[in-house]
């Protein structure tokens, strides 16, 4: 199976995706569920799905894979957060921003049953996201009202405070 692996690879890399993703595909039939083999093929699998701008088919790989042991869970979580964040990016260059701000909002979904202060950090700075996107799409309320509930959980934030007073200068 590494060897396989080793091939998806090197498919990907030589621009052949499709190829490795079929081939990876392949090794998570043949390898042990939640073995080490399987984890790195969905892993592969992920990276590769970003690679072609598959955002929600990569955040849908590494959120199925952040269910297994907690190390690779951080990893996982990390990964379909990006993978939802790149999603709203492409999202807002094509002029969807309420589509962003459902992708953010998905990444914001990983962390919500997730403690620890890790978690806690990537919650809040997705959340900070969410209120700046919201501004630069039209929609300050909006961007205050989460704002404001973020302080309730966190009054010392000060990335929180000064946003919510920037957002006031801005918009009176």
């Amino acid at each position: 199976l590494e060897y396989q692996l080793l091939e998806a690879l090197i498919l990907g890399h030589l621009g052949k995706r499709g190829d490795a993703l079929k081939k990876i595909d392949s090794v998570i039939a043949l390898a042990t569920p939640g073995g080490e083999d399987a984890l790195v093929a969905q892993q592969l699998k992920g990276l590769i799905e970003m690679a072609e701008g598959n955002w929600e088919e990569a955040a849908e790989v590494f959120k199925a894979m952040s269910r297994t042991t907690h190390k690779q869970s951080e990893s996982s979580r990390r990964l379909a957060s990006e993978a939802y964040l790149e999603k709203a990016k492409d999202h807002l260059k094509n002029g969807n921003g309420a589509a962003a701000i459902l992708s953010i909002d998905q990444a914001i979904t990983l962390y919500e049953k997730v403690s620890g202060t890790e978690a806690l950090q990537a919650k809040t700075s997705l959340k900070l996201l969410r209120a700046r996107t919201l501004v630069r799409i039209g929609k300050p309320k909006e961007a205050i009202s989460g704002l404001r509930q973020l302080l309730a959980g966190s009054p010392e934030n000060l990335e929180v405070i000064t946003t919510l007073a920037s957002i006031y200068a801005r918009t009176g």
